[in-house]
């Protein structure tokens, strides 16, 4: 007698496919959600996932988690230069 062919091995997935439409959704509004914040909106639906298993399904899926870049003014400020004035009297106090 033959054995039939296993189609799956483990355990069934608890990401079924109404929850993948809510990733590649919550994905498309904002994609710098981080694993964190998209693990705790599955769980905010029922389902309990780690954190480790949420990138694999994103991955799975070809979604791409990309933060947003920071606006052209962010970062350090740069010191004005000082004014000409000042500049004179401090080569003038060496000499």
């Amino acid at each position: 007698m033959e054995r039939p062919a296993q189609l799956r091995h483990g355990p069934v997935s608890r990401v079924d496919e109404q929850s993948r439409e809510k990733l590649r959704k919550w994905l498309a509004k904002q994609p710098d959600l981080t694993l964190a914040e998209l693990r705790e909106r599955l769980a905010g639906n029922g389902v309990r996932i780690s954190r480790s298993r949420v990138h694999q399904v994103v991955e799975q899926l070809g979604l791409r988690r990309k933060k947003i870049p920071p606006r052209p003014g962010a970062g350090h400020r740069r010191r004005p230069p000082p004014a000409p004035s000042l500049v004179e009297e401090r080569r003038s106090d060496r000499g």
